[in-house]
């Protein structure tokens, strides 16, 4: 989930079939997993999806300043793969930059240096 918080899921029957006294059986099973979330550290995820087409310098400061430390960064021609690990919610991000931008930035979950 990308924010903590109450979510509510809605279950219902289509009008047609509600309007005919129609019922159905349905199982619905919910549950979370990955990067820290519920139960993490801090309660939540730090949010980082508005780093996307930032300035990569201007990214890497701020995902210092939001408490991330660089793990890992992995050269492939002209893109640079930076990994970020935030002990506190357990998220593993990579962000990916190319042309000086920003170009994708993730929660990976696990990296052999994210721990």
């Amino acid at each position: 989930l990308s924010k903590p918080g109450d979510y509510r899921v809605r279950v219902y029957l289509m009008r047609n079939a509600a309007r005919r006294n129609e019922s159905s059986r349905y199982t619905i099973t919910i549950g979370a997993t990955g990067g820290g979330s519920a139960g993490g550290g801090s309660g939540g995820s730090v949010p980082i999806e508005d780093l996307k087409g930032m300035d990569a310098v201007k990214a890497i400061d701020a995902m210092t300043s939001r408490g991330f430390a660089g793990v890992d960064t992995i050269t492939s021609g002209s893109t640079l793969y930076h990994i970020y690990y935030l002990a506190s919610t357990h998220q593993c991000v990579q962000m990916t930059t190319a042309d000086n931008r920003v170009v994708d930035i993730r929660d990976i979950e696990t990296h052999p240096k994210c721990r």
